[in-house]
């Protein structure tokens, strides 16, 4: 019988540990040759870390987790950013984020009356507010924006958007909605006024239309065109730039460029029923309900959820054609549909209509083997496109799977990825389930703490990937370059 190189690893791991008999947490080892691994201290972390508003910087060196303390003056709250324990606050609101390149992690903050502040790295941007909404950032780091709510001083209010840390001046009684543009050369917003609402790019009108939906301006990948929802004829249309693309009754969600920014599309509502409006054509087929609108990365394909009318189960919808299974929706499945990098191959896994017990990973809808369960996100093609794997549950472990075959370990298989050169990423449990090794292929690499929870291996370049880990209440970041 064939033993893997896990298995033999895992073994000798075994053994050495009783050797040493008294040995706790990892060893950390010289790397291979050619591998670097560095451990980073990053503060200290416990069960009363809030995770569900923590937030990860897109390249996975950052990361900043909200807590909670009781005083004598009541409780108060505190961000920890990169282990850095920021000021208490009585109140910290949900709207917080990086920018792109990591360096910048802007949260809004209220000291329990109608007085607050958004803190930029630590430091309070002297403007007085009520409130803010999600930050957001130009894909070069360099500025930002966000939604704010002002006290006029007699008990009112007022909404304004703010621009690299200056309010615009356009008082609001309506929330303005800000993006820029993926060049970061122009920035966009719903400006409300009493005439009406109007689309507004670079702080100067573009076009003055009723019935703006001001959360839902889109620039497309290239930078050259905007896409609104804004009243027309009585109806909600869809508009590029000044172009009128569409009508319907209702849109769901902002509109839907593809990569190549070509095309454009919108799931709505038209005569009490539900559709995606695609290229300025409704599908021809009508919905109960519709969701989670997406073009290949190629943009040959579109791709969306839909519930028939008549029927319970969901449906995967591609090019108008409904394909052939049906799934469960709920929680957080279907997941999107995944492409490979060619675009030829394409998965999804969810759950069977009327198989209530199992999983499934569902490939250029062919239905593959069934699980007891499938770990959410973690189905990747290779960059070939020609293998895949995800992480399934066998009893009390998660498995590895790789072209639905399993590749077996005594412990759990915590974490897989490919690498962007094809070579596979796996963090395996050790045996005293009190720490993990990282493996390059079938090679050991580093030992390392337990990874945190919500941590997933990430790439900030090609060579190089980080996992966060905890124990004893420490958190640590490391940080693995590739030969």
């Amino acid at each position: 019988m064939r033993v893997n190189l896990f298995q033999r690893s895992f073994c000798r791991v075994l053994l050495f540990t009783a050797l040493v008999g008294l040995l706790v947490g990892p060893v950390r080892a010289d790397p291979p040759p050619g591998f670097g691994v560095a451990y980073t201290p990053m503060g200290k972390f416990g069960p009363w870390a809030d995770m569900k508003m923590a937030k990860w910087s897109n390249d996975g060196m950052n990361f900043a987790f909200p807590f909670g303390l009781s005083t004598e003056d009541g409780p108060r709250f505190y961000w920890v950013v990169n282990g850095v324990v920021q000021k208490p606050y009585k109140i910290i609101l949900v709207s917080a984020g990086w920018a792109p390149d990591g360096k910048t992690f802007i949260y809004g903050v209220q000291n329990g009356d109608d007085t607050g502040h958004a803190v930029l790295n630590g430091e309070e941007l002297p403007l007085n507010v009520r409130g803010i909404g999600q930050p957001a950032f130009s894909a070069d780091s360099k500025r930002y924006l966000f939604e704010a709510t002002f006290s006029t001083g007699d008990g009112g209010w007022y909404h304004d958007l703010v621009v690299d840390g200056k309010p615009l001046g356009k008082r609001s009684l309506g929330m303005p909605h800000g993006t820029f543009s993926p060049d970061s050369k122009q920035f966009a917003y719903v400006e409300v006024t009493g005439e009406g609402q109007r689309v507004v790019v670079n702080d100067k009108p573009f076009l003055m239309r009723d019935g703006v939906l001001n959360d839902a301006i889109v620039f497309s990948p290239d930078s050259t065109k905007i896409a609104y929802q804004a009243e027309a004829d009585g109806l909600l249309g869809l508009f590029v730039n000044e172009d009128l693309i569409g009508l319907y009754d209702k849109g769901f969600t902002a509109p839907v460029f593809s990569p190549d920014s070509k095309r454009v599309g919108v799931l709505c509502r038209i005569d009490n029923k539900d559709t995606c409006l695609i290229d300025g054509k409704l599908v021809e087929q009508d919905f109960f309900s519709v969701h989670d609108l997406m073009f290949s990365p190629d943009s040959k394909h579109y791709i969306f959820f839909a519930r028939p009318i008549g029927e319970e189960p969901t449906y995967a919808v591609m090019d108008g054609k409904q394909l052939k299974h049906p799934y469960q929706d709920y929680g957080g499945i279907p997941e999107p549909m995944v492409f490979s990098k060619d675009c030829e191959r394409w998965a999804i896994v969810g759950k069977i209509a009327g198989d209530n017990k199992n999983w499934y990973v569902v490939i250029d809808d062919e239905l593959g083997p069934p699980q007891n369960q499938i770990a959410l996100k973690s189905f990747q093609f290779s960059p070939d496109g020609k293998h895949y794997i995800y992480r399934a549950k066998f009893k009390k472990t998660w498995q590895l799977m790789k072209d639905h075959q399993q590749i077996p370990t005594p412990t759990s298989m915590l974490r897989a990825k490919y690498a962007p050169d094809g070579r596979l990423i796996t963090i395996v449990e050790t045996a005293d389930q009190k720490g993990a090794e990282i493996y390059v292929d079938d090679q050991l690499i580093a030992a390392i703490d337990p990874p945190l929870k919500e941590s997933e291996i990430t790439f900030s370049n090609e060579k190089t990937f980080h996992i966060w880990t905890t124990a004893d209440e420490k958190l640590t970041r490391v940080d693995v370059s590739l030969p």
